[in-house]
């Protein structure tokens, strides 16, 4: 039974469907008004304990200025985006 589990944990991983949404966290950012917006890497602690996907993101704002921060979520959440500051 713990092998079984272990190997469906390591597939889910392997496989897309564990993939952050990458599309949805960039929308979610550039719903804020956000323009030239590329999702980065994971945001270690940039988020809360209750959500699965963090990643870090730049873009710019309406006055064509470098942004950036986090976006977070989860499955069955929505999306929270976090402006750290600006430059990069």
């Amino acid at each position: 039974m713990k092998m079984r589990l272990i190997a469906a944990l390591a597939a889910c991983l392997l496989s897309t469907a564990c993939a952050p949404p990458i599309d949805e966290m960039r929308a979610a950012v550039e719903d804020f008004g956000f323009t030239d917006v590329s999702i980065g890497g994971y945001a270690w602690l940039g988020c809360s304990k209750g959500d699965t996907f963090e990643r870090k993101w730049t873009a710019r704002n309406a006055a064509g200025r470098p942004v950036h921060g986090v976006v977070c979520g989860g499955w069955g959440k929505g999306w929270t985006v976090r402006i750290m500051g600006r430059g990069q």
